[in-house]
């Protein structure tokens, strides 16, 4: 506010009330340009004198009141205009009232004063600025007041909308949570339910867990077992006879299993395809080495999926049975298929402490069954 661009009004009254000297060497870069004195007499208001005049300056020295307006030339297209080294071009803050594109401006050179002249704006050139009389100080205070007045009206509008807009949303986002806490809630309590109903269950007073959603419902415990990690007992594929207690009935019809004939028509022994799933579902499980402190090293397998995360499935390492004796008992699990191979061997789920896997076995070893429910 302290500071402005003249108006033509301004540099006609600087004009007008001034000495105007044109000299060619102007302090010590010897500048060209006017020296524009503050008069000592009356008469010399408005005079202007040119070099080939100096003689007609008495009584006045560039120690005397003045301000000095070097001829600055202008800038078209960035370069310099030295056509003219003579020329002086200043600004007003004034348009043209007849052409948009032009300005008003207070030229001279070394002949003349042309103190209301028009050119383009788009040419580069000097700006004199003049200090604001202290009514104009005020006025563009008054007028930035105002302004700034306004503005902040506005923006205290804005703000009052946002805040609205801010209290809307966070009652919205209030009355969500409440939906999303019921949601969440129903969520677990389905969760809860029906996964457990359908992942785990007793026929004809055997227990049986799911693993995954639409997989084998595998019995709990081994055919002969009582408990999850008991060892049960010892049969050859297709056979009844239990060798370790030497109880059973011999060879089974091609129509039946151990497991139907021990268990149920419910029940049956797993296929080989079912193994397979229970590998590629649930890996190769986890070595344990005292399950669930029994002091029983083996397989433990763990539910994947929604619902299931929770159950889990342990093969005993039981070893197998061969002539009245027993091998691998403790480091090594064997579970029969209902598959065979060939004439002499059947598919074998196998486990210990480093893999588990399928592969095919003599069936004339008693190893272990673990059952599948068959009911749907």
């Amino acid at each position: 506010e302290e500071w402005k661009i003249p108006t033509m009004k301004d540099w006609q009254t600087l004009k007008k009330n001034c000495l105007w000297v044109y000299t060619n060497h102007y302090g010590k870069r010897n500048s060209k340009g006017f020296l524009v004195y503050k008069v000592k007499r009356e008469e010399d208001k408005g005079k202007e004198i040119y070099p080939s005049k100096y003689d007609e300056i008495e009584g006045y020295t560039e120690k005397d009141p003045h301000i000095f307006l070097p001829s600055t030339g202008d800038r078209v297209s960035g370069s310099l205009d030295l056509r003219d080294d003579t020329m002086g071009y200043y600004w007003s803050s004034e348009k043209d009232s007849l052409y948009e594109n032009t300005g008003r401006s207070f030229n001279f050179n070394d002949r003349g004063i042309f103190p209301n002249a028009c050119s383009t704006r788009y040419l580069g050139r000097c700006v004199r600025p003049i200090r604001n009389s202290p009514e104009e100080k005020s006025l563009f205070l008054e007028k930035r007041v105002d302004e700034l007045t306004k503005r902040n009206s506005t923006l205290e509008d804005e703000l009052e909308k946002k805040e609205q807009e801010i209290l809307s949303l966070r009652k919205e986002n209030s009355a969500m949570q409440k939906v999303i806490q019921e949601l969440k809630k129903e969520f677990e309590q389905i969760k809860i339910s029906i996964p457990t109903q359908r992942c785990t269950g007793t026929t004809n007073g055997h227990e049986w867990v799911q693993l995954w959603e639409g997989g084998p419902k595998f019995a709990t415990c081994n055919i002969g077992a009582s408990k999850p990690w008991g060892y049960g007992d010892y049969y050859r594929w297709g056979e009844t006879y239990d060798q370790r207690s030497g109880k059973g009935k011999g060879i089974l019809p091609s129509d039946s299993d151990i497991a139907t004939i021990s268990w149920g028509k419910e029940w049956r022994m797993p296929t080989m395809s079912e193994f397979q799933a229970l590998l590629e579902n649930c890996g190769e499980g986890e070595w344990v080495e005292y399950y669930k402190g029994s002091g029983i090293k083996g397989r433990l397998f763990r539910g994947v999926g929604d619902g299931f995360t929770e159950q889990e499935l342990f093969f005993p390492v039981a070893g197998y049975c061969s002539n009245g004796g027993f091998g691998n008992v403790g480091s090594s699990g064997y579970y029969w298929s209902s598959v065979p191979r060939g004439s002499n061997s059947a598919w074998v789920l196998y486990s210990c402490s480093d893999d588990a896997y399928m592969f095919s076995c003599s069936r004339y070893y008693g190893q272990s069954v673990r059952a599948v429910c068959a009911k749907n």
